[in-house]
């Protein structure tokens, strides 16, 4: 499904988690003179066993996400500490081609980290629960910046994908684009909490009848939906975009696709509280055109020969380089 296609994933963190198999043989129990354990090392960078464990944790929840399956697979110690290798080597590649990452490009990428949580308390909580401090987490950044630059620079940048190419995947895979009759609708909404009482529902509900009244009035419903609707859509005018049946809950789909383009529903009651719905457009089921999906066609076939140059370069830099590992990763994880 189309759904499936357009997964939401970074194009970078797709390539950062490719995984290739160590061939390097493992040895016994290593540890820092801090304490912490040697998962392995490259080039005498240390790679360590709280950053092996993160980096499963990380793969794990990734594959529980796009492929909604909880089960752990069994190779995945195998890919996290590959992926740890990998990652090393590349910045090492960067390095030699001597990327440079600017103060400010970290600080840019730490603030849209923190703009992620409710509040700065909740970010350093969070960095607090995972014993890492801020200037470390700027290591990272700084890090992983090193890494994107390089291969947008060295593979990305060359690579290009034809008409022609585009044209026979979008040929070859009719499944991929077709979707489900879908509507592009807006909504101004009044919050109710579901523990609320009678009486802040009945504030709630006035709220909302007021504003009712003001579109029968003939006022614009993208201006009411800014000044009054208590969603994030609020901002974009009530804007939805375009969805289709199970994306919404049941009350709420059921009467946008009942309604016609240009239609403005009463008042609707969902679990979050109060509704007024607009459907701008209604499309059947069909097939996506290829001009409207070519950009993630491109995406893919991009990503598609940027990994096989990849692969080839990383093998090259993995026979070149002195790998040690210290685990034994053949075990099974527990769940």
């Amino acid at each position: 499904m189309w759904s499936n296609f357009k997964r939401n994933l970074g194009f970078f963190a797709f390539l950062m988690c490719c995984c290739f198999l160590v061939t390097s043989s493992f040895a016994g129990d290593k540890s820092e003179p801090g304490g912490d354990k040697i998962a392995a090392s490259v080039n005498g960078k240390v790679i360590t066993q709280t950053e092996f464990e993160r980096e499963i944790l990380n793969l794990s929840n990734r594959h529980s996400i796009q492929s909604q399956d909880s089960t752990i697979p069994d190779d995945i110690e195998s890919k996290a500490l590959d992926s740890l290798i990998t990652r090393q080597l590349l910045y090492e590649a960067s390095q030699k081609a001597q990327i440079k990452v600017d103060d400010a490009e970290v600080e840019e990428n730490l603030q849209q980290a923190i703009s992620k949580f409710p509040n700065k308390e909740a970010f350093e909580s969070v960095l607090k629960r995972e014993n890492i401090t801020e200037d470390e987490l700027k290591s990272e950044i700084r890090y992983g910046l090193a890494i994107q630059k390089y291969v947008e620079d060295m593979y990305i940048s060359k690579t290009s994908v034809s008409d022609e190419e585009l044209k026979s995947y979008y040929d070859s895979n009719p499944a991929l684009f077709k979707h489900p009759e879908m509507v592009k609708a807006s909504h101004i909404l009044i919050r109710v909490d579901e523990q609320a009482d009678e009486a802040q529902k009945n504030e709630a509900r006035k709220k909302i009848d007021d504003i009712a009244k003001q579109l029968k009035e003939g006022k614009d419903f993208a201006e009411l939906a800014k000044s009054h609707s208590e969603c994030p859509s609020s901002s974009n005018g009530g804007d939805l975009g375009s969805f289709r049946k199970g994306q919404m809950v049941k009350s709420f789909e059921d009467v946008a696709f009942s309604l016609n383009p240009g239609e403005i529903s009463p008042v609707v009651e969902t679990n979050f509280g109060y509704h007024i719905i607009k459907v701008s457009e209604k499309q059947p089921e069909g097939t996506f055109p290829l001009d409207q999906v070519e950009p993630q066609i491109e995406q893919v076939l991009t990503r598609e020969k940027v990994q096989q140059l990849m692969e080839k370069d990383i093998e090259t830099l993995k026979s070149n380089a002195d790998i040690k590992t210290f685990i034994n990763t053949d075990e099974k994880p527990k769940s």
